[in-house]
């Protein structure tokens, strides 16, 4: 029987003053690719459900065509609120992208889901801005998931730390550091 991933992407399409934001495709079809290869059934859920937006951005400069082709995966997500069972799933992985900031915080579903799935010793992995849906989740033990003796983090520096630090950040920051200071 293949293991059962949940991948887990934003359905943001706007930051803080109409600025458009969303999936960042690569952090997405990196990981279904690969998930794919070693034979993972996969579930694409979001907030709202439907199509997923990408960010423009990630698909400026090069993206080989097999990380284009997993873009037609985010065009009809299931709504994170009809998936009932986590027991089903194997591991929730989040991607990236702006959008994250701002749907997945606060998203009260993702957060069960979260938290069934790694008390029930499954794998909880995000990526880049996708650990935006780890904010806010508690165990049945009150603490947050993230916490230093549960998690272990892996920091990838950014190629061009400069492009990626645009006008942009400074809508998202603001939210994540509420959601933390209400912790």
């Amino acid at each position: 029987m293949s293991k059962h991933i949940l991948m887990v992407v934003t359905t943001a399409d706007k930051m803080k003053e109409n600025h458009p934001t969303g999936l960042w495709l690569s952090e997405f079809g990196e990981a279904y690719v690969e998930f794919e290869k070693a034979g993972f059934t996969i579930t694409v859920a979001s907030p709202v459900g439907g199509k997923a937006p990408v960010d423009a951005r990630s698909l400026e400069g090069e993206t080989s065509q097999e990380i284009l082709n997993t873009a037609k995966h985010l065009e009809n997500t299931l709504k994170l609120d009809t998936i009932t069972d986590s027991a089903k799933f194997d591991a929730v992985f989040l991607p990236g992208g702006h959008g994250t900031m701002f749907d997945l915080p606060d998203n009260q579903t993702l957060h069960a889901l979260i938290r069934e799935l790694y008390e029930g010793d499954k794998v909880v992995a995000a990526v880049c801005h996708g650990p935006a849906g780890l904010v806010g989740v508690t165990l049945s033990d009150e603490k947050p998931c993230w916490s230093k003796e549960r998690m272990s983090l892996r920091l990838q520096m950014m190629k061009n730390v400069k492009q990626h630090w645009t006008a942009s950040c400074r809508f998202f920051w603001k939210h994540v550091c509420v959601n933390l200071g209400q912790m």
